[in-house]
């Protein structure tokens, strides 16, 4: 399963309709920008990062914010 598609199924799974998240970097800045953007990680919500520094990214969910700060994710892919 792509990243995407996790994140993607995850969000219908609780919200009814696609996150629609792309294949894309700016895909996934563009959705997380149309279903809320935040700072503060929440359990349930879906991240986006660029570790490799390309225009793919990565995407996933965050399982558990940690008492330090940190977050566990669910993801799916990672390149």
């Amino acid at each position: 399963m792509q990243c995407g598609e996790l994140a993607n199924d995850w969000w219908k799974s609780v919200t009814g309709k696609s996150a629609g998240l792309g294949n894309t970097l700016n895909d996934k800045y563009y959705a997380i920008s149309n279903i809320g953007r935040s700072e503060q990680p929440q359990v349930g919500s879906i991240f986006v990062s660029n570790p490799l520094k390309n225009n793919i990214g990565h995407t996933g969910i965050v399982s558990a914010v940690n008492p330090d700060g940190s977050i566990t994710v669910r993801e799916a892919n990672r390149q």
